[in-house]
């Protein structure tokens, strides 16, 4: 869960919460690590999936219509590179190949 955190720039507690309101839909739930007495991992249930599923098209349309739809071409790509700059400087919190061009 720490980790999660680190990757969503918020605080432990932040997340907490969040994950709480998560888990009470029955969307996640958490399960302790072995190695780690004190961790936790959030685990996506297959209710969270399909509400997953069901929600992230709309998700994606927004954020086209809220972002990418009043930059122009040149500032996309500026935009790519400083997000990419980001992931590569995160300390391994995100995926950096997810950001590295085919």
């Amino acid at each position: 869960m720490s980790e999660l955190a680190v990757a969503t720039l918020g605080s432990r507690s932040r997340l907490s919460h969040a994950v709480n309101r998560l888990e009470q839909n029955g969307w996640v739930r958490r399960e302790g690590i072995e190695s780690d007495r004190r961790g936790q991992v959030a685990i996506l249930t297959e209710l969270g999936r399909e509400k997953l599923v069901e929600t992230a098209p709309g998700h994606v349309e927004e954020v086209r219509k809220a972002i990418f739809d009043a930059l122009t071409p040149e500032q996309v790509e500026h935009l790519y590179d400083v997000c990419a700059t980001l992931a590569r400087h995160s300390g391994d919190t995100v995926d950096r190949a997810a950001w590295e061009r085919n």
